[in-house]
C-alpha cells in the first residue's frame, strides 16, 4: 500500500515546498458582510413571485451572517422552487402517465419536480430556513450551552476548592 510522496532532499532548493518561501507572507481571505443593495441586484434577477419572494425573505431572516457565496447558494435556492413549480404544472396539465412511441410511460417532468424540491430542501437545511432544521440547530446550540456551563461550573468548583484547602 503506498504511504504518499517519497522524502525528495532537492525539493527545498527547488522552492517546490508546502511551505512559503522565507520572507512571504500568508494572507487569510475574510469576506466581509453582504451589500443590500447587492442583494436586490440578485433578487431583480429572479421570477418574479415566489421564488422572489423567497430569496428575500431568505435574505433578510439570516442578516449580517451572510457572504456572498451565501447569496448564490440562496439564488439556487429560489431557482429550485422555481423549476419544482415549473414542473408541476407540467405534471398537472400533462398527467403523471404520456404517451410515447412505445406506449404509455411516467411523466418526465414527476423527476425534475422531486429533483428540485430536495435541491430547495438540501440548501434550506443547511441555512436552517426549516423548522425541523431551526430545531435541531437550537437543539445542538443548547447542548453546548449546557457543556459550556458545566465547564464553568467545574472551574468555580475548583477554584473555590483550592481556596478552601488554603
Amino acid at each position: 500500500m503506498s504511504r504518499g510522496r517519497t522524502p525528495d532532499p532537492q525539493r527545498v532548493k527547488r522552492g517546490t515546498g508546502h511551505r512559503p518561501a522565507a520572507g512571504e507572507e500568508i494572507v487569510e481571505y475574510a469576506p466581509g458582510a453582504i451589500d443590500l443593495r447587492h442583494r436586490d441586484t440578485v433578487a431583480s434577477e429572479l421570477p418574479e413571485g415566489l421564488p422572489r419572494d423567497v430569496f428575500i425573505r431568505a435574505v433578510d431572516e439570516l442578516g449580517d451572517k451572510l457572504r456572498d457565496t451565501d447569496l448564490e447558494a440562496l439564488r439556487i435556492m429560489a431557482w429550485a422552487i422555481h423549476r419544482s413549480n415549473e414542473a408541476q404544472m407540467l405534471v398537472e396539465q400533462h398527467g403523471m402517465m404520456i404517451s410515447s412511441e412505445w406506449g404509455p410511460k411516467v411523466n418526465p417532468m414527476l423527476k425534475v419536480a422531486r429533483d428540485e424540491a430536495a435541491l430547495y430542501l438540501k440548501i434550506a437545511d443547511q441555512y436552517a430556513l426549516t423548522f425541523v432544521s431551526r430545531l435541531r440547530a437550537g437543539v445542538l446550540q443548547l447542548a453546548g450551552q449546557s457543556m459550556l456551563q458545566q465547564i464553568h461550573e467545574q472551574m468555580a468548583d475548583a477554584i473555590v476548592a483550592r481556596i478552601v484547602a488554603k
